[in-house]
């Protein structure tokens, strides 16, 4: 068995658990600059309130999401304010090499509780780059390949 990390283990588990309970949810990974295997997984969940919505459920992560977010916005989400840490998500749209546009989002936190750039290397306009992902759909297998080999 390849090696996982905490936040695969505990959004794998949340998303088979609200796959039991009847959701549409499909796992996919992110990409973080806090950590050298710069690999994050993310539940995503479809239908949750409304056919077509799309919502993140991440308990897989250090700093506390203790709601389901959703990435229906234009161009960035409401500012959150669960814990400590102030944060929001913004949508960026990007081109893969074939050309193709895609959706892809990040986390970003309010950099006024620690400016120490070893902690928050990436700054967007101010915020602080936790982690981007896009919405493609990824197996268990290839999750477990990302965190074995850290490659984003």
């Amino acid at each position: 068995m390849l090696p996982v990390g905490l936040c695969f283990s505990l959004n794998y588990f949340a998303s088979e658990l609200l796959c039991s309970l009847g959701f549409t949810v499909f796992l996919v990974y992110g990409q973080t600059d806090l950590q050298k295997e710069n690999v994050h997984s993310i539940v995503i969940v479809q239908g949750l309130i409304r056919p077509g919505d799309t919502f993140l459920v991440d308990v897989g992560l250090g700093y506390a999401t203790l709601r389901a977010i959703c990435l229906d916005f234009d161009k960035e989400s409401p500012l959150y304010h669960d814990s400590f840490q102030p944060y929001k998500y913004v949508r960026i749209e990007d081109t893969d090499a074939g050309g193709s546009c895609y959706r892809k989002f990040a986390r970003l936190h309010n950099r006024i509780r620690n400016n120490d750039p070893r902690f928050f290397p990436v700054v967007i306009d101010g915020w602080a780059h936790v982690y981007h992902f896009n919405l493609e759909p990824q197996s268990v297998k290839r999750l477990r390949e990302l965190f074995a080999t850290g490659v984003s």
